[in-house]
């Protein structure tokens, strides 16, 4: 968790603006995650499963603070063999990104450019050491 109070201190440019809220800083921002690792009978290496949480505040949109983007929480998930393989240590691992697939907005480049934030995201990955 982490709490942030910015402000824009300076603007040469636009000194209407010393005192609002930095642009794409929210006041809070927050994460959880939980790993479960179990091993199960007659599966050789073990299992991890896991899964959380990211939380963002509202943040300015502009520094002008004439809009604000809105808070958001994406919840993500995992799931992973680690084992051996041919006397190999191997590691399968699926990762998913924004689980719910929630449209939220990720950032702000002033009022005509607002970044969409990454829908549902799935990552395999596959490990071999040798």
């Amino acid at each position: 968790y982490s709490l942030n109070r910015t402000q824009i201190k300076e603007d040469n440019l636009k000194p209407q603006n010393v005192g609002n809220q930095l642009v794409n800083a929210p006041r809070n921002m927050g994460s959880l995650y939980l790993t479960h690792t179990l091993t199960v009978p007659g599966l050789p290496g073990e299992l991890r499963f896991g899964g959380g949480g990211r939380y963002v505040g509202k943040r300015a949109g502009d520094p002008e603070n004439s809009f604000y983007l809105p808070a958001y929480t994406v919840t993500d998930a995992f799931a992973a063999w680690n084992g051996t393989v041919s006397g190999h240590e191997t590691q399968l691992k699926l990762n998913v990104n924004n689980l719910l697939n929630r449209e939220y907005y990720a950032s702000s480049a002033g009022n005509l450019r607002v970044i969409a934030g990454e829908p549902r995201t799935l990552f395999l990955n596959a490990s071999v050491d040798f």
